[in-house]
């Protein structure tokens, strides 16, 4: 999935492959080369990423940006066009700055030839704007944990409110607050998600539909 800005989005989309907002097509944005950003994390939402074009009065992403995305096309679960690249796909940032499109991915060298393998299959879109920065962990890494860590949770002393996973920080848990404070819960945990890194926040419980807790 790729995210989205908030600016750009009623909602921030970390782990789902959607159509962009939408655009405005008198709107282009100058563009310069693509950068491979390798001493950089995946970045969090960039304040110059709220310059974008309005429709209707409302913000919404930038057709060169959007267009991009929709070709880098991030599989998730290993499906989608770009499939053979989940496992060192991680996020994807749409008008990270306003006009271009930040890839976050675990191998430079596999992003580069994800980059290429677009130019080749979108000659339409602009690949100059798609900056990969580096992450720790791949989403096919992250849902695997999810995965481990979501198994039985009624093997935990302690509930599992929610359960979302970031390629920079790992997996964040939520539970009870006496959960967030047990050092035996943050080992089982930590033990189940296989070397990706848990924080533990205390949270209220989200019912998610059909009542089942919230899994990002």
């Amino acid at each position: 999935m790729y995210r989205r800005t908030a600016a750009a989005c009623a909602v921030l989309a970390l782990l789902t492959l959607t159509a962009a907002c939408g655009t405005d097509p008198g709107h282009r944005v100058e563009t310069a080369p693509a950068r491979d950003l390798a001493d950089r994390e995946c970045p969090g939402v960039d304040a110059t990423a709220r310059d974008l074009p309005a429709q209707d009065g409302a913000p919404v992403n930038t057709p060169e940006a959007s267009a991009l995305a929709a070709a880098v096309d991030p599989p998730k679960r290993g499906t989608g066009a770009n499939a053979a690249y989940y496992d060192v796909y991680s996020g994807l940032i749409v008008d990270q700055p306003a006009g271009r499109v930040a890839l976050c991915v675990t191998d430079l060298e596999r992003g580069r030839a994800w980059r290429a393998a677009v130019a080749k299959a979108h000659p339409e879109v602009d690949v100059e704007r798609l900056d990969l920065y580096r992450a720790r962990w791949s989403q096919k890494a992250l849902d695997a944990a999810r995965d481990r860590v979501w198994r039985d949770p009624k093997q935990y002393a302690f509930p599992l409110h929610t359960l979302s996973g970031d390629g920079t920080k790992g997996l964040t848990v939520g539970t009870s607050a006496e959960g967030a404070k047990s050092a035996d819960f943050r080992k089982q945990l930590t033990e189940n998600a296989g070397g990706v890194a848990v924080r533990i926040e205390a949270t209220g419980p989200v019912e998610a539909l059909g009542g089942d807790p919230k899994r990002d």
